[in-house]
């Protein structure tokens, strides 16, 4: 079986990427959690908040993703609708 010629420019790209989202994601930290703890004050906010995170981070399909965020959409749209208020 013949090796795929851009197997080594996808992971040369990909790493790049890495690099970059890694700089990216350094800028954001503290700040912006300490601003996410104003805007949710509550723990189960919170809480609520991370699963989401965890939801729309996890090692699944698209469809997966959306299915569960679906599934626990009654619980999630109250953070959402309560860090949109905050955000302004």
């Amino acid at each position: 079986m013949d090796n795929n010629p851009f197997d080594d420019a996808a992971a040369q790209a990909a790493a790049e990427t890495d690099t970059a989202l890694a700089g990216e994601q350094s800028k954001v930290g503290l700040p912006a959690q300490t601003a996410l703890n104003k805007m949710l004050p509550t723990l189960q906010d919170q809480k609520t908040l991370d699963d989401l995170i965890k939801t729309v981070n996890a090692a699944t399909n698209h469809n997966e993703q959306v299915a569960a965020l679906i599934h626990n959409i009654s619980t999630y749209a109250g953070v959402i609708v309560t860090l949109l208020r905050n955000a302004r």
